[in-house]
């Protein structure tokens, strides 16, 4: 079980330092258009929820009704999302996946049947009493950044993985608070050139998995990531590692986002916690992946970092948090941060987490408190 983020094999050790000018422009934000421009804020924005990545370490840390107090501490500081990071793993050995939730067709983890235990549904209550949208994760291709990205593409998207998820989307289904379905996987554009892969294929696997959860359930919404990995340059036979341009960006993802026709909500990851971008070069990143979006009329969201997630990792500093947040609000309403259940967590065991979450109380009620 992972307890850190899974975007730490992927990470660029290096400061980036670009900068971008904006100009007011149309974007799509929970299915309307509004006119958002390219000025700097002059109001503090606020989140609009956040990822749990749920593990053995959660499970140890939190009973049922304690993941049902911390949906509730969300709730308190205006948060209305949950994101399940994922919902399976990989079992090398033997060869198939153990299911994080109930389901007819894999085996589930022992942490989340120990004892009786159902914190998948005690969040799915929880949502319901608070009125927090649960949105699940589905399970990550595996071995995608070992090798050629695709080795294990065919157990991820087998007929036995979409029997899976409508197992899992059938069991839920009778929650009100189940929101969506979120494909966890981060795709980056350097291990598809280096193995000289072409990513149609992992392209097709995503659409017909999204197809498999709107048939399952037409209401959830899908949700796919947008990674801002390194791009590579050649200057005088000598490579520079680097931001990604928006050419590199667009070549590789516009594909995803013209094909996977099923996907409704495209959610850029900030890089800012990972050391993948800084403010500057997120904010341009971020003004790109929106226009993406409008393009083929999807919704838009961005993915917060709030700690820097390294050789070591710990929460980031309120002012660091509302600085990304500022750079956020320049292109959706919609801000989701990773990862709650980790950094910022009401009742977590850590003091820094706990300390995140009560200075952002204290922001959430300054600005509150304005309106």
């Amino acid at each position: 079980m992972r307890i850190k983020s899974i975007r730490l094999a992927v990470l660029c050790l290096m400061a980036l330092c670009l900068s971008q000018v904006f100009s007011a422009e149309q974007v799509v934000m929970g299915g309307t258009i509004e006119s958002r421009g390219g000025i700097k804020m002059s109001f503090q924005p606020l989140l609009a929820g956040g990822f749990w990545q749920m593990g053995d370490w959660v499970l140890q840390n939190w009973t049922d009704k304690g993941l049902e107090n911390e949906v509730k501490a969300m709730k308190e500081v205006g948060m209305s999302y949950i994101i399940v990071q994922y919902g399976a793993d990989w079992d090398g050995t033997k060869k198939e996946f153990i299911s994080f939730y109930s389901n007819s067709v894999y085996k589930v983890h022992p942490s989340f049947t120990q004892k009786g235990r159902d914190p998948i549904g005690a969040m799915m209550k929880a949502g319901e009493k608070y009125g927090v949208k649960i949105i699940l994760g589905d399970a990550l291709v595996p071995n995608q950044w070992d090798g050629p990205p695709n080795r294990n593409l065919a157990d991820w998207s087998s007929p036995k993985m979409m029997q899976w998820r409508q197992s899992v989307i059938k069991n839920y289904s009778k929650y009100s608070s189940f929101y969506g379905w979120y494909i966890p996987n981060e795709p980056n554009p350097q291990d598809f050139i280096k193995n000289k892969i072409d990513p149609q294929s992992f392209i097709n696997a995503t659409e017909e998995v999204a197809i498999t959860v709107k048939k399952a359930n037409p209401k959830l919404m899908v949700i796919h990531t947008v990674g801002l990995y390194a791009e590579p340059e050649v200057k005088s036979g000598k490579t520079f590692i680097g931001p990604p341009s928006i050419p590199y960006l667009n070549k590789f993802w516009e594909p995803w986002v013209k094909d996977c026709q099923h996907v409704d909500i495209w959610m850029i990851i900030d890089g800012v916690g990972t050391y993948l971008s800084n403010l500057e070069h997120t904010d341009k990143a971020q003004q790109w992946c929106r226009k993406l979006a409008i393009k083929y009329q999807k919704t838009y969201w961005t993915d917060v970092e709030n700690a820097v997630m390294g050789a070591q990792s710990y929460p980031f500093t309120m002012d660091q948090l509302e600085k990304s947040l500022i750079v956020g609000a320049k292109h959706t309403d919609t801000l989701v941060t990773f990862d709650y259940i980790h950094y910022m967590s009401k009742t977590s065991p850590k003091p820094e987490a706990r300390k995140l979450y009560q200075d952002y109380w204290k922001y959430y009620q300054k600005v509150t408190k304005r309106k």
